[in-house]
Parts: C-alpha cells; sequence; structure tokens
C-alpha cells in the first residue's frame, strides 16, 4: 500500500502542464482506484482464510448435515468468519486478521467487530446500529428499547412544531 502513496500529478489547464507536484494525503473515499484496492486487498484476505482452511485451521460450519462446509462469506463491507469457539480457534483467527492488517497496511477495527456463538453458550446479546445482531422469536421484545426511544423523540420533535394552544392539548 506504499507504493499507492508514492505517486505524482500533474494539471493541465488551458493546455499548459503544470509543474509536478506530490499529494499530501493517501487515497481517500471517492477516489476512483479506491474500489480497486478494496478489492485486490479483499483477495490477500480470501487467500489467507482459504490458506487457514486448506491447513484445516479454521474449521467453519454446516448449515446442515450433508452440506459444503462455510468457513467465511466476504461482502462488500462486512466480512463473516466461521470458526470453532474455542481459544485455539480463537488465536488462529487473530493470527490470520493480524497478518492480514500488517500486509495490507490496513487496520482491523475491533470496536466495530462483532463475535456471535451457538445458543449452546451463555453470552451476552450484541448490538449493531443500536440493533441486536441475534434475535429470537419474540420479535416484540428485542426491538421494544428501539421502539420506546423513537416514540419518545417523535413526541419531544412534534411537540416543537406545535402552536400554544396545541402544546396545551397535547
Amino acid at each position: 500500500m506504499s507504493s499507492v502513496t508514492l505517486v505524482s500529478y500533474f494539471v493541465v489547464v488551458n493546455e499548459v502542464v503544470s509543474t509536478k507536484f506530490l499529494p499530501t494525503h493517501g487515497l481517500h473515499q471517492g477516489n476512483p482506484l479506491s474500489p480497486y484496492l478494496l478489492i485486490i486487498c479483499r483477495e490477500g484476505l480470501f487467500a489467507l482464510l482459504h490458506l487457514a482452511c486448506l491447513n484445516g485451521h479454521i474449521l467453519g460450519t454446516q448449515m446442515v448435515r450433508g452440506a459444503p462446509w462455510i468457513t467465511y462469506l466476504l461482502f462488500a463491507d462486512d466480512n463473516l468468519i466461521f470458526e470453532e469457539a474455542t481459544s485455539v480457534g480463537a488465536s488462529i483467527l487473530m493470527n490470520v486478521l493480524q497478518l492480514y492488517a500488517s500486509n495490507s497496511g490496513q487496520l482491523i477495527n475491533f470496536e466495530k467487530s462483532s463475535v456471535f456463538f451457538s445458543a449452546n453458550l451463555d453470552v451476552v446479546i450484541e448490538r449493531y446500529l443500536r440493533l441486536p445482531c441475534i434475535m429470537g422469536r419474540n420479535k416484540k421484545r428485542a426491538f421494544a428499547n428501539l421502539r420506546d426511544k423513537f416514540r419518545s423523540r417523535l413526541l419531544s420533535w412534534s411537540i416543537c412544531l406545535l402552536s400554544v394552544g396545541g402544546k396545551e392539548v397535547l
């Protein structure tokens, strides 16, 4: 990734070429090269995970008996990695992620990362964007906090738009 920041630019204005200048920042969101670099980095993560799977270090999971094993799913900006819930499995996964981070130059934000375990283990329910990541059959209980917060904000917002008489009636 360091070679990407070693570029230089020329600007042409009214058919006059400027002198060479170096950018002060690396690539940013909106740069036409950014999606391609993301794909190249994703290929690196894919290769590391695939190698760990071939060596038997990452086991994955099966949805049903006889189905193929799923070890990871890579989306546009999210990754799902399926691994055994043991300290050995966690350390192997951390080693793969640290190897990826050190070679790609990308940092992994563990504050935005979540770990899920099977229903057989007692763990605290994680939240992503203030919504429960895993919910059971009782959807009312899972979304009660969100519903109450939305209702209180809606009431406070609608009070601001009411006249003095309307506020008294409310």
